[in-house]
Order: structure tokens, then sequence, then C-alpha cells
């Protein structure tokens, strides 16, 4: 409960103001959370008791009565439910590949597990969005940001020449945290690879709390911002999802930045995960024929990635389908 590590430590006696020093506590420490959480009910609890103390008497008392013993009802009828007979919504589409790999999934044949106090996706929806919004208001990362000309071939269908040329140059933003700079954390640190989701930022990927628990746990990030994602486009040339051969660029600063790191690794969110898994294709089949200078990550994962947009988004139940497609 009372653990900090010791960067997280660092950073409350040297980096931040009393001010931020506390929103730090609450938003980032697990007492911290906990003491939020009960002063927030605890105000709920009040507000409905300043409430039904402006009703008479014996209508106050049955009333408040049937509110607690309503709302508890509630929550253990909807908690048993989801525990009981509640299952994983599946939009797989009908290829033969993705069907075996749902198949092989144990966990998204079994009903969800939540803790009784986020029993539902509402209710764990809305706290993550409010903690996201506290977080990157008053406990925002310090990155450090470099911007980092790729260079793209005129046609990608064809191999480098003098007639095709690298002319496609643009900018994309490499997020160090913590900043290479510092002296309280070590340079050969393991390095994560951070794709962000479709509309999202180095401070929202979304939400920061991976960020900061990897660094919590011994691992420097480098979230990367896309090209047209974190600055204006400077050459026609965009893809939603990112660019395999951009990444190979990346990379290979990312081996001359941090040469000491023992390792780095590599994760997608969201629309962030199609380049992993296309990109690490690439670099295996490359590797096998021979070529040492593929890209190699010693571990990669994809959360939430989406193989069909339209599947998906059609999937989502109200009122988020209307709110994202509006």
């Amino acid at each position: 409960f009372l653990h900090i590590s010791n960067f997280s430590a660092m950073i409350l006696r040297t980096e931040l103001k009393p001010l931020r020093c506390f929103w730090h506590f609450l938003l980032h420490d697990s007492l911290g959370r906990l003491l939020l959480g009960s002063f927030l009910l605890g105000i709920v609890y009040f507000a409905t008791s300043f409430l039904l103390s402006l009703l008479p008497g014996h209508i106050s008392a049955v009333l408040g009565r049937a509110v607690a013993y309503g709302a508890l009802g509630v929550s253990l009828f909807l908690y048993t439910s989801i525990r009981g007979f509640g299952k994983v919504d599946g939009y797989i589409g009908t290829g033969e590949e993705l069907q075996r790999v749902f198949r092989g999934m144990r966990t998204a044949q079994r009903a969800p597990r939540p803790p009784f106090w986020a029993y539902g996706g509402n209710v764990q929806f809305m706290p993550w969005m409010v903690y996201n919004l506290f977080s990157a208001t008053f406990q925002a990362l310090d990155f450090e940001k470099q911007r980092f000309t790729v260079k793209g071939l005129q046609d990608k269908t064809q191999p480098e020449s003098k007639t095709n040329p690298r002319s496609m140059e643009d900018e994309v933003i490499l997020n160090f945290f913590p900043k290479t700079s510092s002296s309280d954390f070590p340079l050969d640190a393991p390095t994560i690879v951070v794709e962000p989701g479709l509309t999202c930022t180095a401070q929202d990927v979304p939400g920061s709390s991976f960020l900061r628990r990897a660094v919590d746990r011994g691992f420097r990030v480098v979230v990367i911002e896309r090209r047209g994602h974190g600055a204006p486009l400077r050459a026609p040339r965009w893809n939603l999802f990112g660019d395999s051969d951009d990444t190979e660029q990346i990379y290979e600063m990312l081996q001359e930045r941090l040469p000491d790191a023992v390792g780095f690794f590599w994760i997608g969110f969201s629309s962030g995960s199609k380049l992993p898994i296309e990109a690490q294709g690439k670099f295996d089949a490359r590797r096998e024929k021979g070529d040492g200078k593929a890209p190699s990550f010693v571990a990669m994962a994809c959360i939430c990635p989406g193989y069909n947009l339209e599947t998906c988004f059609q999937g989502f139940k109200f009122p988020y389908r209307q709110m994202c497609l509006s």
C-alpha cells in the first residue's frame, strides 16, 4: 500500500512543487487513491443525507433506507449477473484464422471477473476518464521530446534507386520518459517503444497509467507520435496506422541514442497495434532470410487491437456508438 518506487520518490523530492506533489500522491499511489475514493464517497453520502434531511422526518427515514437497500440490491444483482451469466462480446469477422485464434483464447470463453466496486464497463469507464483528465492536467509526464526526420521512398512498391530516392521526408516525434539526461535513471534500462491509439498523444496513449507503471518497474518508455500525429505533415504521405519503414529508421536511431539499453520492447494500443503486427512479420521474414539488420524486439504486445474498424465501431453499445460515430 505504502510502496513508492525509488524513481517515484525522486520525482516527489526534486521535480514537483507542493501542489503537484499532492496530486501525484492522490492519483498515483495506492494509499492516495484509497483516500481520494473514500473522500468522494463521503461527499456523495453527506450530500444525499443533506437532501434527505430537507424532507419530513418519517419520509426521510423511509426514503433513506430505500435508497441504501436499493443501491446495494441493484449492485449485487448486476455483479452476480455478470459473474454468473456474463460473457465477452466477440466481433471477430468470418476468417478462419481469426476464428482459430479466438478459439484458443480461454479468457474470451468465460465471463469477466471484475472486482465488486467496478463490476460493469460504464462503472469502470467513467472513473478511468476522470483519472486520466486529472493526471494530464495536474500531473503531466515530463517528456524529453525529440523531432526525428524519417525518409520514405518515392514509390514504396519499388526498391530504392537513383530514380526512386527517399524523397518523402517528414517528422515524427519521440517522447522519452524519463529524460535521457536524468542522472537518476540508468541509460541501460530496458526500453519500451509505445505506439499510441488513433487520436492519442504521448500524454494519453490512451491514459498514462501504463507509462507510469512501466517506469516504476525500471523501464524507460519512448512514445512515438507518427507522421501527422504530433506535427503537421510536410510531405503528401500519411498512414493512419503508421509505416514499418519509418519504424525501422526510428529503431536504428534508438540504438544509437540508447546503445546500452539491455533490450527493446514494443507495444501498440488500439489502432497503434496494427503497426507492430504488420512490421514484426516483415522483420521476422527478413531475419529468416539472413538479414541481420532487421529490427529485433525482446517481446511485443498489442492492447485492444482492432483488425476491422467497421466491425469494431458497429459493436459499440449505447451511448458510446453515438458518441464515437457522431
